[in-house]
């Protein structure tokens, strides 16, 4: 509307879920199926992700994070977006942070630097630069920006990450006391391959190439089923084990299929799962999958941008930083247990599952990997899946395209560009590494 100055208008529903509490059906609040929940809160103005994207989205005070990388220089540009106000009535607040690493209990940011900025004096639709000093960048892994109005609310935040995954995987296995000098042993039980590293075993299935449990010397754990290539079925064609030096390394390959897989295990470090894999067509979603059993699941803790999930048109509004969550089943507008627990999540590092077995944690070493936690239940009144996009089958995936959202009315690719499957990727191949903590 902004580009095209001969726009009407448009009409904007209530923006909240209206709902009746009803007596006679023990106090639940009645939505009438799918035709009340339009909105970005619920009933007693719960908030869901949508509430946030739209606080970036419509931000007077604007910036294109995907822009500039403040990060770098410190330099930023804003965009006066009011109609009536120069820019100067508000004022910018910075920090640089740090995050607890993932053995940690607690989830709290910690600050290096912080510091105010008078926002410059911009007419509306003028846009402008600012320059954030870079002093405690060195010890941080974000910087975060907050626009305050005249009156001191808070009118919308921002953050960008300074280290990448990489940097902070190599962080976190510095910091880890992992056992040295315990030798490799392997044990060939016929469909399956033993590994023990670090007096922890590791069990595949010959049949499939597939991880089948764990074993962390206390506990069984039930993390299998891959890694999978999403929505593909995967037909082993052989199964490579053998030991090189001090590591031993797993390959199945497949049939018919573009992933590619190598597993390596050394004494004293993390196992260290390399995949790659190619896309010949669009596609929903595009990555690999694990399963574990939803019935085993507590709740999460991660790394990435959060606290609430995205889909592949609603990314803007969640924040970097480190998160937990306990598990649940809200269907959005039909429950209000917000943040939603299952789907997407954006610019992963890593998550630790927390579960009834044994809580583990995988890392990755990709900037844009998304987390897919579970699948995400069909609306009960749903006349249609516009609002059930596909997901693949594993519970937990390590992703490089995801699935757009689309109303009850239409479908997602009738939304726009950024609602349409995801294409081939230029490079042609997409590859990453996941490594696995299960002590």
């Amino acid at each position: 509307m902004m580009q095209h100055p001969h726009a009407a208008g448009g009409f904007l529903w209530s923006f909240h879920d209206e709902g009746i509490r009803r007596k006679d059906r023990s106090d639940s609040i009645d939505v009438a199926g799918n035709q009340a929940p339009d909105g970005i809160v619920g009933p007693h103005r719960e908030k869901e992700a949508s509430y946030y994207t739209i606080k970036e989205l419509w931000s007077p005070v604007y910036i294109d994070r995907t822009a500039t990388n403040p990060t770098v220089k410190g330099k930023l540009t804003l965009e006066n977006r009011y109609l009536f106000t120069n820019l100067n009535q508000c004022r910018l607040e910075w920090k640089w942070v740090s995050f607890p690493p993932a053995g940690q209990k607690k989830t709290e940011m910690q600050v290096w630097k912080k510091g105010n900025i008078a926002a410059p004096s911009l007419a509306p639709g003028e846009k402008g630069e600012i320059t954030i000093p870079l002093t405690g960048k060195e010890k941080a892994d974000a910087l975060y920006l907050w626009a305050f109005d005249a009156k001191g609310d808070t009118i919308c935040t921002w953050s960008w990450t300074v280290r990448s995954p990489e940097q902070i995987v190599k962080v976190e296995m510095g910091r880890m006391n992992i056992p040295k000098g315990i030798d490799l042993s392997v044990t060939d039980r016929g469909e399956a391959l033993i590994v023990s590293c670090d007096r922890i075993e590791y069990r595949f299935d010959k049949r499939t190439g597939f991880l089948q449990s764990v074993y962390n010397g206390q506990q069984e754990i039930s993390l299998g089923g891959g890694p999978a290539l999403a929505g593909s079925t995967s037909v082993l064609g052989k199964f490579d084990y053998l030991r090189q030096g001090n590591e031993y390394i797993i390959t199945p390959a497949y049939k018919g299929d573009s992933l590619r897989v190598k597993w390596v295990f050394q004494p004293g470090r993390l196992p260290r799962l390399e995949y790659s894999y190619r896309t010949k067509d669009s596609a929903d979603y595009m990555g690999i999958t694990f399963n574990y059993p939803e019935e085993k699941i507590k709740g999460m803790k991660w790394m990435g941008r959060g606290p609430y999930r995205v889909w592949k048109n609603r990314e803007k509004g969640q924040q970097f930083g480190v998160w937990e969550k306990a598990y649940n089943n809200t269907v959005t507008g039909e429950s209000w247990g917000y943040p939603e627990f299952k789907g997407w999540h954006a610019n992963l590092y890593w998550v630790t599952l927390q579960n009834k077995e044994a809580d583990f944690t995988v890392y990755t070493d990709r900037p844009d990997v998304y987390l897919e936690m579970g699948q995400p239940e069909k609306p009960t009144a749903a006349s249609n899946n516009n609002t059930s996009p596909p997901f693949p089958e594993g519970t937990l995936g390590f992703m490089n395209g995801i699935s757009a959202m689309g109303t009850k009315f239409q479908r997602p690719e009738l939304l726009g560009p950024q609602s349409q499957k995801n294409g081939q990727p230029r490079e042609g191949t997409l590859e990453g590494t996941l490594y696995f903590d299960f002590r």
